[in-house]
């Protein structure tokens, strides 16, 4: 599992250019199993890839059939942090 450290340490690091780039191309590499409780009710497919699309979907979607779960506000401030690291660099 990421936890806020391994984040806090992506987040600060994504702006030099060598993470940067590792960052993107292994951006498949991230894996959100890790993210996402197995308790949680998410289809397999979306957990598959790490892709902006997939990202998207699990930050829209995943509190729907999981609202009641003790883990949902973390797991989804995680996804949302990781969503948005992808569109800042995607800016970039």
């Amino acid at each position: 599992m990421i936890t806020k450290n391994n984040l806090g340490w992506l987040c600060r690091n994504l702006g030099h250019p060598e993470i940067k780039q590792t960052f993107m191309s292994n951006s498949s590499d991230v894996d959100l199993r890790t993210l996402v409780p197995s308790d949680m009710d998410v289809p397999k497919t979306r957990l598959e890839k790490c892709t902006p699309n997939n990202l998207g979907w699990l930050c829209r979607n995943l509190g729907i059939n999981n609202n009641d779960h003790p883990e949902i506000k973390q797991t989804l401030a995680k996804l949302n942090s990781l969503r948005m690291k992808f569109e800042f660099l995607a800016r970039r």
